[in-house]
């Protein structure tokens, strides 16, 4: 494992695919939420805020794993494929990735509610609903779709299949414009 001293996270990490972040040179900041392998925590790194995903089982099997998905995951250079800028491998493993201000999809549409005057769950005041502060419209839901396909088709042509896409793992920023 090396490190990387260069201070440019927006380009291609093929040069060193694997980064190893020292767990104090982050600050953590607070809880975002929790995950199936673990806890997700704000923090701030290099005068930027991340998500750190920090893995609860760290059995050493588990790590070379975690290593070598994250080698993989660095040089997926995508606009709707979350940044993995590199982890720390002690005392835990954890990953730390691009932060994903406005939560998931899942969390977007339980904000939500669709409620006909009788009370029925329905999609007739889809065209505009607020959410928060921001109004979306059905074309909003179509970008995303193509935002969401287009990582997809990405990912499938580097012969990679994610297994676990669900309204969870798709996150939003940017105002919710922007999907990962």
């Amino acid at each position: 494992m090396t490190t990387e001293t260069s201070s440019s996270t927006s380009t291609a990490n093929t040069e060193n695919p694997f980064l190893e972040i020292d767990v104090l040179s982050l600050q953590f900041i607070g809880h975002l939420g929790r995950g199936t392998y673990g806890n997700v925590q704000k923090a701030k790194w290099r005068d930027q805020l991340v998500a750190v995903k920090i893995i609860e089982n760290d059995s050493e099997r588990d790590r070379k794993s975690f290593i070598n998905e994250m080698k993989f995951l660095r040089t997926l250079v995508h606009p709707n494929i979350i940044q993995v800028y590199g982890a720390c491998s002690r005392p835990k493993i954890a990953l730390v990735m691009e932060l994903m201000e406005n939560g998931s999809m899942h969390d977007c549409w339980s904000c939500v509610l669709f409620r006909s005057s009788q009370g029925r769950t329905t999609v007739d005041n889809f065209p505009t609903i607020s959410l928060h502060l921001f109004n979306y419209k059905a074309d909003h839901v179509f970008s995303w779709s193509r935002q969401c396909a287009g990582a997809i088709s990405y990912m499938h042509a580097r012969n990679y299949v994610h297994r676990d896409l669900k309204p969870p793992n798709l996150l939003l920023k940017n105002g919710y414009r922007l999907l990962k």
